[in-house]
């Protein structure tokens, strides 16, 4: 399989690839037949306050597709404090216009949260947990451009590219328990003390890319160790524990329990052999079906 794209570089590709002129090309006028019922200029029949009546016949339609809708999220909420409903709404021509001013990756990491902001409201961007904010990414995909979102596995076997399209409604989708809560409590299997910790939540994704970073970082999610409350205490416990403890800590922090279910199984069309794969982002998730 080719490496996973991650959302900002898919927000760039958006970009890169939209139909934009260079900075300093100013636009012709169009050279076609003038409209004989409109001139340049002609607002003959508009009143005042005329304007926003005509809009709204106009939009009449669009009003239902960019309307709110209520989803529930993975996490059923249990991982917040004070969330009650999640509503979210299609993109539109400003959430467009935010996708494509993106430039480098500082950019990208400010436009997700902007349109985050504007199309999901009840549960703030970065209080989210990773598996959440997944499944919110992939929702808004699929009522701003559409369910069906092409993608391409590459097969392990003979390297063929297998296209085919995902129907994001009917990826599978875990939800957690009732009882579930954060902080999660588990005991560490070598030095045998109780650990409270949370999930990583959206804020803090760049404190999860790569194994070392996570690792400097566990301390992070770490609420309390044998009841120790103290930032520097549990550092110190984890720089000085053994590796079966420090590796419980990570896999506790990344075990997904609930979210969406990107694995899927497929047949190679060129050689048949069953290969395992990962719903991936590409240069369509950003795009009409």
């Amino acid at each position: 399989m080719t490496e996973e794209k991650t959302i900002i570089d898919l927000a760039k590709e958006f970009n890169e690839t939209g139909d934009t002129l260079p900075l300093g090309v100013v636009p012709e006028k169009p050279t076609g037949p003038p409209n004989d019922d409109i001139k340049e200029g002609d607002t003959a029949g508009l009143s005042a306050g005329s304007v926003p009546d005509i809009l709204r016949g106009l939009l009449k339609n669009v009003e239902e597709k960019t309307a709110w809708v209520k989803v529930d999220l993975p996490s059923l909420g249990l991982a917040y404090q004070g969330v009650g409903a999640v509503e979210i709404r299609a993109f539109t021509f400003k959430e467009e216009k935010l996708l494509r001013s993106i430039i480098k990756v500082s950019d990208g990491k400010d436009v997700i949260r902007k349109m985050f902001t504007n199309c999901v409201r009840g549960v703030s961007y970065d209080a989210l947990t990773v598996p959440d904010k997944n499944f919110l990414l992939f929702k808004l995909r699929e009522i701003s451009y559409g369910n069906d979102y092409p993608v391409i596995l590459k097969c392990e076997n003979c390297g063929t590219d297998n296209r085919m399209k995902v129907e994001i409604g009917q990826i599978p989708v875990k939800f957690v328990a009732k009882d579930y809560a954060e902080p999660f409590k588990f005991t560490l299997p070598d030095s045998n003390v109780e650990v409270f910790a949370i999930s990583p939540r959206a804020k803090d994704e760049d404190f999860l890319a790569t194994g070392e970073t996570l690792v400097q970082n566990l301390w992070r999610f770490v609420r309390s160790v044998g009841g120790y409350k103290d930032d520097i205490v549990i550092r110190k416990f984890i720089e000085a524990t053994t590796a079966k403890d420090v590796a419980t800590i990570r896999d506790r922090l990344l075990s997904t329990d609930y979210g969406l279910d990107q694995d899927v199984n497929f047949n190679c069309i060129e050689c048949g052999s069953k290969q395992d794969g990962m719903i991936p982002l590409n240069e369509n998730f950003f795009s009409p079906s």
